[in-house]
């Protein structure tokens, strides 16, 4: 009787272990011929895009559970991408997610995308224009960094999108003219340096704090600041030499 109670204990255990271990050990990878991937118990995320498609959509579900992230490195590099459309239910950009896809011109985001990770699209020399979605909470470094081809971008104009990180436009050269919109708090070091062809920028009222002069970097172009009269970006321009460029909303 001993022996066999012992055998249902140790069966039991086992079931057990091999329960905790599915839960707490979610980080076996998949492949289906497309993607490597990690399936977790709510969602999947997206490691290393194994395809050769020019135009990809990424896809809502694998395995019946919805696709959230696309994560760290998961295009990374990839010289053939064109196009890319997000599923309907990613929300995170991993880093460098995109970066080094110096063909992808055309980037179809859906508005459940709350986060853009460092370096999510840098050196993506191909982009020209680029809408980030309101639904945006977090704008991390150098997502635009070395996008050479970045003519256009438009930033939302929403309550939980406070802050840009570093060098988040550094060396995008044929960016002309960029407004950072109110609710916007905090930007981040060089996130302008090296935009050789940036005119006009226009700083919220919302603006408390700017890194340093070294945004405005070989910006040998920039022709006007535009601020709020009284507002802190206003003293802040004309603290570090570039009063005479401060140009006021509504005058």
């Amino acid at each position: 009787m001993k022996s066999k109670a012992i055998i249902v204990i140790v069966i039991i255990a086992a079931l057990f272990i091999g329960t905790i271990i599915a839960v707490v050990v979610p980080w076996g990878r998949k492949n289906n011929g497309e993607y490597i991937y990690r399936a977790f118990s709510d969602h999947v995320e997206l490691i290393e895009y194994i395809g050769d498609g020019y135009d990809v959509t990424v896809p809502d579900e694998i395995d019946g559970l919805p696709v959230t992230i696309v994560g760290s490195g998961t295009f990374k590099g990839n010289v053939k991408l064109e196009k890319v459309t997000l599923g309907n239910n990613v929300t995170e950009l991993g880093t460098n997610a995109f970066r080094g896809c110096t063909t992808l011109s055309d980037v179809v985001l859906d508005h459940k995308l709350e986060t853009l990770g460092s370096g999510c699209f840098a050196n993506c020399t191909s982009l020209s224009y680029f809408n980030v979605p309101s639904t945006v909470t977090a704008f991390e470094g150098e997502v635009f960094y070395g996008c050479t081809g970045l003519t256009r971008i438009i930033l939302p104009n929403a309550p939980k999108f406070q802050s840009i990180g570093s060098s988040a436009f550094r060396g995008c050269t044929q960016l002309k003219s960029i407004v950072i919109p109110e609710g916007i708090s905090s930007i981040g070091t060089k996130i302008f340096q090296d935009c050789t062809s940036l005119k006009s920028v226009t700083l919220p009222k919302t603006l408390i704090y700017i890194a340093n002069k070294a945004i405005f970097k070989n910006c040998d172009s920039l022709e006007e600041i535009q601020v709020v009269e009284g507002s802190k970006a206003e003293v802040w321009c004309g603290n570090h030499g570039f009063a005479e460029l401060l140009k006021y909303a509504g005058h």
